[in-house]
């Protein structure tokens, strides 16, 4: 029995009207708000649907009573046409902007790690679109009976989809491409095999058999009337929490890149004898079961700095590898915050300094380079024979933090940095840094790729110099400022966010 049509037209009239204008463009939606006690967060699912009269609105199901009771939620309600599936649409780079507003930035009281995604037919094909090209927004995917672009989707294996689609539809076919001019997308069925060939560990499939809406006195292409019935499907869908998983990628044999739901990047390396972890991030996850997962070699772990997002498990480890100028960080107030009170005395410091080198065995060598700045010890380690270099927030830069030396020191450190690599020996290394969107790469932190290579820091070196003499003033900077005015100042390819006690 398909969802009574009352219950969901009375459900529409409590969703409020509104729309987000970015310069000329404009995005008209619909919101949905639940009732939560003061300081309570919940999730936030983005539905979208046809034009009126298009689409059965069965995807508000979310904001009935029943539902809410069980799991509140907010329910943004985006209208969907065909203009939206051009490349390149202002209106989708309007959407994202209103999820970030309303997650991310703290518009709504929204769990930025479970923002949930679902529609039908074009918003279904939407969907397959959204999680292609923004994979780290989405906790999870429920598309019915839309077609996206295989080879596309394969971007989009760290997004957990359940997706459902009629055998028999008529309109969008299940397994086949679409005619023209869409004939570069494909139905469910297609798009399922693509996410499983990725590796997506977690996807599932509902199909209907063909003549078994018609049975049910349903078009084949009406999925979304028996899909959003579907409790099983709906549970599936909040519970997953992007808190909750790591995106895993290898770059090459042997080195191994991960990143956890806080943008914190993680690093696998192994040679011959053992592994060596850089770095640990900020998920409460099961850590060491995840590297374990990887390599079945012993692995210990080095630390770029002392910061929580980088080290919150160190506490698993017997011995770590860390800067000596780091460790009064340990009893820093801010530090033991960020540290979410756990004991890293047990574990025994193993000092490394600017050259030093970690043997992994085999000819697989670790190189120890000083990079001082955003905080007093903050090292980069260099996989020497992959020539990969992890330079943690050496080049962030957020000066403006808690243990941050003065920009003078930074300068130095960098010019040191800079003279050492020069050498023939390190030419054509590629440096990853300790969040992938330091690069620019993840909206919405920017679109830009900006590398950490040399002319980077040569940037870098200067916005030190000029910032110093008083020569370029930054903007006023609010986001963590730790209780004292902070500023962002830019140059070329270089940012430094920073206050007047580190400008000297």
């Amino acid at each position: 029995m398909a969802i009574i049509s009352t219950e969901l037209e009375n459900v529409k009239a409590q969703f409020v009207q509104d729309s987000f204008r970015q310069g000329d463009a404009v995005l008209e939606y619909r919101l949905f708000s639940p009732s939560l006690k003061e300081g309570e967060t919940c999730p936030l699912v983005l539905y979208l649907h046809e034009a009126e009269g298009q689409d059965d609105a069965s995807g508000y199901v979310f904001a009935l009573e029943a539902w809410q009771e069980k799991h509140p939620c907010y329910v943004l309600a985006v209208e969907v046409n065909e203009k939206m599936l051009q490349p390149d649409t202002e209106k989708i780079k309007l959407l994202v902007s209103v999820l970030m507003q309303f997650s991310m930035q703290q518009k709504l009281a929204v769990n930025p790690n479970r923002v949930y995604v679902t529609g039908t037919s074009t918003g279904g094909t939407l969907i397959w679109k959204l999680i292609s090209e923004y994979t780290t927004i989405f906790a999870a995917a429920m598309p019915i009976c839309g077609a996206g672009a295989p080879f596309e989707i394969q971007k989009a294996f760290c997004v957990p989809v359940w997706a459902f689609h009629a055998e028999d539809d008529p309109v969008v076919p299940a397994h086949d491409y679409l005619a023209k001019p869409y004939d570069n997308l494909a139905g469910t069925g297609r798009l399922i095999n693509a996410l499983r060939c990725a590796g997506n560990p977690d996807v599932h499939y509902t199909e209907y058999p063909a003549g078994w809406m018609e049975q049910r006195g349903l078009h084949p292409h009406a999925a979304g009337a028996v899909a959003y019935e579907d409790e099983a499907a709906k549970e599936w869908l909040f519970a997953q929490d992007r808190s909750k998983h790591y995106e895993i990628r290898q770059i090459v044999p042997g080195f191994y890149w991960i990143e956890d739901h806080n943008w914190d990047s993680i690093y696998l390396i192994e040679g011959q004898d053992k592994a060596l972890v850089v770095d640990t991030g900020l998920a409460e996850n099961d850590f060491i079961g995840m590297i374990k997962s990887l390599t079945r070699l012993p692995f210990e772990v080095a630390i770029t700095h002392n910061h929580g997002d980088h080290m919150l498990h160190l506490d698993k480890f017997d011995r770590y590898y860390m800067s000596e100028k780091d460790v009064w960080m340990f009893e820093s107030f801010e530090m033991k915050a960020m540290h979410r009170g756990r004991d890293y005395s047990r574990c025994e410091l193993m000092p490394i300094k600017d050259g030093d080198i970690i043997d992994l065995g085999g000819g697989y060598e670790v190189e120890v380079f000083d990079i001082g700045g955003h905080t007093p010890g903050s090292v980069a380690f260099l996989d020497r024979k992959r020539k990969i270099m992890m330079t943690g927030d050496a080049f962030g830069v957020w000066m403006q933090v808690p243990g941050a030396t003065t920009l003078s020191v930074y300068q130095a450190n960098l010019e040191h940095f800079l003279e050492r690599i020069s050498a023939p020996e390190y030419e054509g290394i590629c440096m990853f840094g300790g969040h992938n969107k330091q690069s620019g790469g993840y909206f919405p932190f920017g679109d830009r790729y900006i590398p950490n290579d040399a002319k980077r820091i040569k940037d870098m070196i200067t916005l030190c110099k000029k910032l110093i003499a008083g020569e370029i003033k930054g903007e006023p900077f609010t986001m963590r400022s730790f209780g004292k005015e902070a500023f962002m100042a830019n140059y070329g390819q270089a940012s430094i966010v920073y206050n007047e006690q580190v400008r000297k």
